[in-house]
């Protein structure tokens, strides 16, 4: 099972950053601003946008497949603790409501939020379980 990652709004600002500090290079450049700082933004808004347009979460036959733009990590199912419905305990990113599904291994907590959660949520719980 196969899922594209739900974003959050502050990825979206995170998003516009990049790209505002890009047009501003551009039309800074023929003033002064060299080509290595436009392109060096430009790079910048490479990276995060390929966050976006390739994070998913796979569930394949032994792991849990995180995938978050170049960023790959797989999580052996028999390391996952706990897996349950929630908020973040993050104190960080509860201030952005981060909810989703709240998987514990050992003593790392992360939040993942899925374009559907709950079936998603289902199919791990099987997983980890057989």
């Amino acid at each position: 099972m196969k899922r594209k990652a739900k974003i959050a709004w502050y990825f979206y600002v995170m998003l516009l950053i990049p790209i505002i500090s890009s047009i501003g290079l551009v039309l800074l450049s023929e003033s002064g601003v060299s080509t290595e700082s436009t392109l060096f933004v430009l790079i910048v808004f490479a990276l995060v946008l390929s966050s976006f347009v390739n994070s998913y979460y796979k569930l394949e036959n032994d792991y849990l497949l995180i995938k978050l733009g170049m960023l790959k990590r797989k999580i052996p199912y028999q390391s996952i603790d706990k897996a349950e419905f929630g908020k973040s305990p993050n104190v960080l990113k509860s201030s952005f409501n981060h909810v989703g599904i709240v998987l514990q291994c050992g003593m790392e907590v992360m939040v993942i939020s899925t374009t559907d959660d709950q079936a998603f949520l289902d199919e791990l719980s099987k997983r980890m379980e057989g």
